[in-house]
Parts: structure tokens; sequence; C-alpha cells
């Protein structure tokens, strides 16, 4: 798979514009739309990989999402309630590339949303990974909430001790044997400054503002 850390920033740029509500948004964090932090979404509402849904926020680059071989675009999941969804069972898996500035010295914190139907009650699971050196992720919490009728969105939140320059997100079966629908994917990222830098940052405000007054 290519990164796509350098691919059509002139693109991303042009789609700042974050959206006040998607379908299944249920737990967007209170820091969406600051400085450092980047937003996108995939409804699937066509076949194919390719840039979010319009309304993402990347300054960075282009996010990229990729279906692996044998993942399979349904019209309508198994509950018959949506419409547009992947399918993914065996090995496939839907994978999503999130360029971003690679603040070395800070703190990566990512929320990834999805909402997805299965035939036998097994969820399927998630994982990221730094993808200039393929260092995993540290899964915070797991958050599932029962939709009815055979839809659940899911809520996993990850750290990671830098702030590289992309991520590579995955959904993949919850067993071998476990078909999983996925509807709806939202991904939000930040990176928070280390301490260290913070202490910096503010002393640096304070020694402006005693020149200011001197």
């Amino acid at each position: 798979m290519q990164c796509a850390r350098n691919t059509l920033v002139p693109l991303a740029s042009l789609a700042l514009a974050v959206p006040a509500v998607l379908a299944d948004d249920l737990t967007p964090p209170s820091w969406r739309g600051d400085a450092g932090t980047t937003f996108q979404h995939w409804g699937f509402d066509q076949p194919g990989g390719g840039p979010p849904d319009a309304g993402f926020n990347n300054p960075y680059g282009m996010p990229l999402f990729a279906p692996s071989n044998g993942a399979t675009w349904d019209p309508i999941d198994p509950s018959g309630q949506r419409t547009g969804t992947y399918m993914i069972t065996f090995d496939q898996t839907l994978n999503f590339e999130i360029p971003n500035h690679g603040q070395h010295g800070a703190q990566k914190e990512l929320w990834l949303q999805y909402v997805y139907t299965t035939i036998d009650g097994i969820g399927p699971t998630s994982s990221v990974m730094d993808y200039s050196n393929g260092s995993n992720f540290t899964l915070i919490s797991s958050s599932p909430t029962d939709l009815g009728g055979g839809l659940y969105h899911q809520l996993d939140i990850y750290s990671y001790a830098d702030c590289p320059p992309g991520e590579l997100v995955t959904l993949s079966p919850g067993t071998l044997m476990s078909p999983a629908w996925i509807d709806q994917v939202v991904i939000d990222t930040r990176c928070i400054p280390a301490p260290a830098t913070l202490g910096l940052i503010g002393a640096a405000g304070l020694i402006g503002a005693r020149r200011r007054r001197s």
C-alpha cells in the first residue's frame, strides 16, 4: 500500500469544513477542529476505495481508504437498515491511511468510530500503527453501543508516544469465520505537546510578557 503523506495536499486544504452532524457520529471528541487535529469519514455509498466523503479536515495530505482483496461492497447490510456497506471475513481488511505532520516529541491521540452488523454477534476488531515504522498504537478504551436491530456503534480510542507522519487504521473480522458489514467510519486525530514542550511554551509566553512590560 502506498503511503499518502505527500499526495494531493492542495485538494486536502480545500476540504476544511467539518460537518456538524453525521449519521453515526455519536461520540465526537471535544477537540475536533482545533489546531493540530484531523477529521475524516467514509460512508461507503459507492464501491471502491479513495478519499473520504466531503467535509473532512486534514491539512497534512489526502486520507485514503483501501479495501483489501476480497472485501466486498454490499448495497445493503443483513439487518436491512443500512445501504452502502463493506463486508469483510477471513483475512480481509479495510485500511485507512491518515497523513499527519509528524511533530516529534508530542503524543498522538486517535478516535475511531465505526458502525457494523454481524450475523453471529462477534464484531470486528481494529488496529492502528505508525506507517513510517510499523509500530502499533495502544488501545486505551473500547466502547460499544447497541443501536438495535443488529446494528452496533463502536468507539475505540488509541494513544501513541509520538506524532508520526501518518497512521494506518485497519478493521478486521473478529474471527476468521465471523463476517462483518461496516457501514460508516469516522477518524479523528490530534497531537498533544509533551509536558516539557508545554512548559517551554509557557516560559516563552512569560518571557515575552516581561519584555513587553519593560
